[in-house]
């Protein structure tokens, strides 16, 4: 953890070599714990020099990897890239019509679940219903 007094972010620095050599590669992640869309890669100038050893990708993308964005392969980056994004935004709506027939007056709730590869887990919606007597 990071502060400047203000804001605060997660650092993470990964150190690696490339690929049966001593040459080292170094770069990190910044995650501003700040609320907003805060990310940084930051890169040490002297290790962004060939030989890479496999094809250099840089990139950021969501949790499910339908979303995002990555430089070109082989593409060094000039400096440190910080992402841009804004937060989620509910997207498409789905409604649909049934006809229930209730036999006995109460009230009582159905559910509906749908699944999709972009949003993680399992929608599930439960409305409420009342049955009445219209004799």
């Amino acid at each position: 953890m990071l502060t400047d007094g203000v804001s605060n972010w997660t650092v993470i620095e990964w150190r690696v070599n490339v690929f049966g050599t001593s040459s080292v590669r170094k770069f990190q992640v910044w995650l501003g714990d700040n609320g907003v869309q805060d990310i940084s890669f930051t890169y040490d100038p002297a290790t962004l020099a060939p030989p890479f050893g496999q094809p250099f990708r840089i990139g950021a993308e969501n949790v499910t990897g339908t979303g995002g964005s990555q430089l070109p392969v082989g593409q060094v980056p000039a400096g440190d890239l910080v992402v841009t994004s804004t937060d989620p935004v509910p997207g498409a709506a789905v409604s649909y019509t049934y006809t229930l027939v209730g036999l006995i007056p109460g009230a009582t709730s159905t559910k509906t679940s749908m699944v999709s590869p972009v949003v993680p887990g399992t929608t599930v919606v439960s409305t409420s219903l009342t049955v009445t007597n219209h004799r």
